[in-house]
């Protein structure tokens, strides 16, 4: 039996729009997010399937069609596939993207190495994620890929650091590039609350996005409020206020 688990509402002041998602749980192991868009008229934007292990999904404007799979051949090793059918061209079938993540490197833990292949675009990536401290406090992450042609095209960073705890709960990040970065900072004031701040140097933009999450005759409603803008332009911020309703 088809059960209703939860309804969103995403709206949007730069397009404008008004987004409807409805997630339904068609069997035990299977469940179903479409997701309507009211602009001048509603109409039909996404339709996804998902379980445990795979997701099919489907953009009606684009008409492009991705599936996912994942699954782990042993207890350290961990294979993602996707697979997209782009405007609907069947033709290109089979050409995946592929990432092997391989768990426990320089020693036990979340350290980890991966590698990925895309063949439809043909482009190759390695990561290296590393961890330290106590509950994960430091985090390094470096990754690399290649462009068409084989030749290395972006080399990227990130450093994170969970700062001590406290009345809040936060970390400090910068990822990026050699070219472009971006500071991030988060915290969590109390159980309820967090907080995310973003400032990226390559458009020179801040954005704060808030979550909070609170009962409601035993339901439990998140509510997303989002605020971008160029810091040579905060007079005009573009909003997105987001409520979802767990039934």
């Amino acid at each position: 039996m088809v059960k209703l688990v939860s309804i969103e509402e995403v709206y949007s002041s730069k397009s404008g729009s008004l987004k409807t998602s409805a997630m339904l749980k068609i069997s035990p192991n299977v469940k179903s997010k479409i997701t309507l868009a009211d602009t001048t008229k509603p109409s039909l934007v996404n339709v996804d399937l998902s379980a445990k292990n795979w997701s099919l999904s489907h953009d009606t404007k684009s008409k492009d069609t991705t599936f996912r799979a994942n699954w782990k051949p042993s207890s350290d090793v961990k294979v993602n596939m996707t697979q997209k059918i782009p405007g609907n061209k069947a033709y290109l079938v089979p050409n995946p993207h592929v990432k092997v993540t391989k768990t426990g490197v320089f020693g036990k833990g979340s350290n980890s190495v991966a590698v990925e292949h895309d063949m439809m675009q043909r482009r190759s990536g390695a990561t290296l994620s590393l961890y330290a401290g106590e509950d994960k406090r430091y985090k390094l992450k470096l990754s690399s890929s290649t462009s068409k042609g084989g030749f290395m095209q972006a080399s990227t960073g990130m450093l994170r650091s969970k700062l001590a705890k406290g009345t809040l709960l936060h970390s400090a990040s910068i990822s990026g590039s050699t070219k472009a970065q971006v500071m991030t900072l988060k915290s969590r004031l109390g159980s309820d609350m967090k907080t995310k701040m973003s400032y990226s140097t390559s458009n020179q933009s801040v954005s704060v996005v808030g979550i909070h999450m609170s009962n409601v005759d035993g339901h439990k409603v998140r509510t997303t409020l989002t605020v971008s803008a160029p810091v040579h332009q905060m007079n005009k911020p573009q909003v997105q206020v987001g409520v979802k309703l767990d039934l």
